[in-house]
């Protein structure tokens, strides 16, 4: 994960005073979630043999949005195991104790806490769901030393089958209420997109980490960066 620090991040700060907003989502944009796509893949090859091999010669880095896809990288070429990985993935990926392994995106914290030392509110809006993912959530936040405190909302989905897109367009309201939204964080270009129709006054980042197969167009006004060092 290189550093390619974007000086437009100096002009967030420079929009960031009490009383305005930036949203923030989780996956892929404050945190890397390489580590707890590995975990899993190793704890699948502790008890299915013909994946031993492959997952031996994982390391985080090789992990991109498709889990399945770094095993057969690896040289898995079982379709049958494969799909039980893919079912394993999603049993374990969606849950706080695994969210727990996630590490920092570069910059990250330092920079959520520039933008609350700032006087602004900090909204974590994610895709992640409550139910399955809420407690582990707040424990990563917290030991990696990202702000939670009374200028912090962390907004989840409510419900786990919820689409983030959907989530994300029902939790605006809740946000704008918060004050004058200056900067939003986001990998995914159809939710980057939502926002820069949304708030376009503000600084609208895309994050060049991970996205979805397929995703749709990023809007040309978006501004492009992979981390947070500045």
């Amino acid at each position: 994960m290189p550093a390619m620090g974007n000086p437009r991040l100096h002009d967030v700060l420079a929009d960031v005073e009490p009383g305005t907003v930036v949203v923030f989502d989780l996956d892929a944009t404050l945190l890397w979630s390489g580590p707890r796509h590995l975990k899993i893949a190793q704890d699948f090859g502790a008890f299915r043999a013909g994946a031993a091999r492959a997952v031996a010669n994982l390391s985080a880095e090789d992990f991109g949005y498709e889990a399945d896809a770094a095993l057969r990288a690896a040289g898995l070429k079982d379709k049958r195991l494969l799909r039980e990985f893919k079912a394993f993935w999603g049993q374990k990926y969606f849950t706080s104790k695994y969210c727990l392994l996630d590490l920092p995106q570069p910059g990250a914290v330092d920079f959520v806490h520039a933008v609350e030392e700032r006087g602004a509110r900090v909204v974590y809006l994610t895709g992640r769901d409550e139910p399955k993912m809420g407690e582990g959530t707040r424990r990563s936040l917290a030991q990696h030393a990202f702000p939670l405190g009374r200028r912090t909302t962390l907004l989840l989905k409510p419900r786990p089958r919820m689409g983030d897109t959907e989530w994300k367009q029902e939790a605006l309201p809740q946000v704008e209420a918060l004050g004058r939204v200056v900067a939003t964080f986001e990998n995914e270009p159809r939710n980057a997109n939502l926002f820069a129709r949304r708030f376009p006054e503000a600084t609208n980042v895309l994050m060049e980490t991970v996205c979805s197969p397929g995703a749709e167009a990023a809007l040309p006004q978006l501004v492009r960066t992979a981390d947070f060092v500045i």
